[in-house]
């Protein structure tokens, strides 16, 4: 293996370094970080004047071992790496400033460098911004984009569930070791993402989710993208911070307006404010304005029996309960689940939160 790749890897290990301080360590050692493998003593020397003690003993005492210490860790965790001395790291991501020197991957790789955009909102969000996060995540993933997110609550971990029933592919980027499932009620989401996507934390496995550390990972959702939806957002929702961090990188933004009584949208309308011309209403907008073709959809395609025409026509006017559409349609329990199974495997309806039901 490449010193240089190998030292920079190394270096992920070392506590009280942060990532900007991690690139500064690579700019003061020319782009070598083989220096601290091959010599130590003058390395640490070079680095005297910029680094804290506690962090100069950190170096000393991650480089005083073998990398197979390391690399037993990283395999034992199933985990691959990509630095920026490899090919597979995205030239999108390596422009941002501070770019992490290392991403800790599960799954595939590849998509590192795909055609991926961001959905991305508030933890906390109203019941309409779960069924819009739906809505644009199913219909950006037919259209050929992977979807990149946090795998947070609330609209990251929604877009990335519709995104994966689908039959679409998703990134999660984690604010956490890249083995540690945070929130813990999101293995079974963290389990897919794996299987039919990517996994990425610049973090080392058994990182524990310190708080700063998820608007570290914002610049690396956006980074990884051509552009960034933001479906809902408070006044201090972090999808703010990752929208912002976007615009520094000149990728595009996109918002959905929120009602103006609406307190857990007021954020994302504040960024309409200052930036009018992010404003969208429907996917096709995202289409659109990257000059990507409307998808056409099995939805739209698709034959229609009398009794599912019934039940699209209820929901042409917004999302229904289970037992508001038994009252209007007048079946029984069995017929009506049945149905509803059958169109939302068709991609005809959606399931929401609280058992309610969208087109």
């Amino acid at each position: 293996m490449d010193l240089n790749r190998r030292a920079t890897i190394m270096l992920a290990f070392c506590e009280g370094i942060s990532a900007s301080k991690r690139g500064r360590i690579l700019h003061l050692l020319d782009g070598k970080p083989s220096r601290l493998i091959t010599e130590l003593s003058s390395a640490l020397n070079d680095l005297d004047a910029v680094l804290t003690k506690r962090a100069l003993s950190s170096l000393k005492s991650v480089f005083s071992k073998d990398f197979d210490v390391y690399n037993e860790v990283l395999d034992s965790a199933g985990v691959s790496c990509v630095t920026q001395y490899d090919e597979a790291y995205p030239d999108r991501l390596l422009e941002i400033s501070d770019a992490p020197a290392v991403l800790f991957c599960k799954g595939d790789v590849d998509m590192l460098k795909s055609n991926n955009i961001a959905i991305i909102g508030s933890r906390y969000c109203s019941k309409g911004a779960l069924r819009h996060a739906s809505t644009f995540a199913r219909e950006l993933s037919l259209g050929g984009f992977n979807v990149v997110s946090g795998m947070a609550r609330g609209i990251d971990g929604e877009a990335q569930r519709a995104c994966l029933e689908s039959g679409g592919r998703t990134i999660a980027v984690l604010g956490s070791g890249i083995d540690v499932v945070y929130p813990a009620e999101s293995k079974e989401l963290y389990d897919g993402v794996e299987a039919h996507g990517l996994i990425v934390s610049e973090y080392v496995p058994g990182t524990p989710p310190n708080h700063y550390q998820f608007p570290e990972r914002n610049r690396i959702i956006s980074g990884l993208s051509r552009a960034v939806v933001v479906i809902e957002a408070g006044e201090k929702s972090g999808a703010l911070i990752t929208a912002n961090v976007a615009i520094e990188q000149g990728v595009d933004v996109f918002v959905l307006p929120s009602d103006i009584d609406n307190r857990l949208g007021k954020g994302s309308n504040g960024f309409l404010k200052e930036y009018p011309s992010s404003l969208i209403t429907e996917p096709d907008d995202v289409f659109r304005a990257l000059g990507e073709s409307l998808p056409v959809t099995e939805k739209c395609q698709m034959a229609l029996d009398v009794m599912e025409e019934r039940i699209v026509n209820v929901l042409t006017d917004g999302p229904k309960h289970f037992d508001e559409l038994q009252e209007i349609l007048g079946l029984n329990s069995n017929n009506l689940n049945s149905l509803l199974a059958k169109m939302e495997i068709n991609g005809i309806i959606i399931r929401l939160v609280g058992n309610e039901f969208s087109i």
